[in-house]
């Protein structure tokens, strides 16, 4: 059987595919891309879960994507 991070990041690279550009990927490979969106959302899931898992972790998406699409030292 195939474990969730595997099929997260499929699912990520199926969306890549169907909606992005080479260009608008950075000439990378949507493989690529989706590994380092989940490595972001991760990391993200760990720290929740080490602060209890109380909460929403849908709080942590507009920041996951902010820094995957923009970078964490975009211009301002």
């Amino acid at each position: 059987h195939m474990d969730v991070g595997r099929q997260i990041t499929d699912a990520y690279e199926a969306w890549f595919r169907a909606q992005a550009s080479e260009d608008e990927l950075g000439q990378r490979h949507p493989r690529d891309a989706a590994m380092a969106l989940l490595g972001l959302h991760h990391a993200y899931f760990e720290d929740w879960l080490q602060r209890g898992a109380e909460g929403s972790l849908n709080a942590s998406l507009p920041i996951v994507l902010d820094m995957f699409f923009h970078g964490v030292c975009r211009a301002r």
